[in-house]
């Protein structure tokens, strides 16, 4: 797992999505912390159809509310803005967070 924010489509379109943030690029790079908003292609975006069971399929939503993601500050804003009261979830992984984790692993739905 990767920050959020670091997504290819956090900051910019990929594959007909985003951007779901506008960096405040000046603010980011005075206090260091550029490489944690510049976009990373390794970071989980979706999977393609790993076969039957597969938790996800396709390109994920960006999850505002991951446990991975920063919270909202002077670093950046959302799209849409209402995405920041979500940001910086430190309690409990998002339902994202899950099928990510779940997607990464390839683990399977069972059946009943």
């Amino acid at each position: 797992m990767n920050h959020e924010q670091k997504r290819p489509d956090a900051v910019q379109e990929y594959h007909g999505q985003g951007p779901h943030l506008i960096v405040h690029w000046d603010h980011v790079k005075e206090q260091g912390w550029l490489d944690q908003y510049e976009p990373d292609p390794n970071t989980y975006v979706g999977s393609q159809n790993d076969g039957i069971g597969d938790p996800f399929i396709g390109l994920a939503p960006y999850d505002f509310g991951s446990i991975m993601h920063y919270p909202a500050g002077d670093h950046f804003e959302t799209i849409p803005r209402e995405g920041a009261k979500l940001t910086g979830n430190r309690k409990s992984l998002s339902e994202g967070d899950i099928l990510q984790v779940l997607d990464l692993y390839q683990c399977k739905e069972r059946s009943r």
